[in-house]
């Protein structure tokens, strides 16, 4: 609109023969960076259970329920229970309210952890989002305690 005033502003004023130019225009407002979607945080190093593979063993640590269900967290592992969706009743409360467990089980492992790579042209879809170049078999990764037993650890 400033432009197409400025264009006919000499008309009306009776200029012949020059043109009016516009004022010089503000540069280009700058685009906002695209909106990221969050990268999952690492989760604590498992390697530990790697030699530990068909053994059994016994952890203790504090009852966690996840999305994959039962999850058994030590200070420096993560550890899901296969087959248990939930801790029963008292065992987990929210939050940090887990209860000290002891829990025995098979070391095994799966590869089937929900991620996926977002698109920022695409919406964000359920599961753990993770960095471009990373390799999705080895970020879906998990050990799992087959067969687990467990009983509370009192002091």
């Amino acid at each position: 609109m400033l432009l197409a005033v400025a264009l006919l502003l000499p008309a009306l004023a009776g200029c012949s023969g020059k043109t009016a130019t516009a004022p010089p225009a503000d540069p280009p407002a700058e685009a906002a960076p695209p909106v990221e979607a969050p990268v999952a945080a690492p989760a604590p190093s498992t390697d530990r259970f790697h030699d530990q593979l068909g053994q059994r063993v016994t952890l203790e640590g504090k009852a966690v329920n996840a999305k994959l269900g039962a999850e058994l967290q030590g200070d420096d592992f993560s550890i899901w229970l296969a087959g248990v969706d939930a801790w029963p009743d008292g065992f987990y409360t929210g939050g940090d309210d887990g209860k000290a467990v002891r829990v025995t089980g098979t070391v095994i492992e799966a590869f089937d952890l929900p991620v996926f790579v977002p698109s920022p042209d695409e919406p964000l879809i359920q599961g753990i989002p993770v960095p471009e170049g990373t390799d999705l078999k080895q970020a879906s990764h998990r050990y799992l305690l087959k067969d687990p037993t467990w009983e509370l650890v009192t002091n």
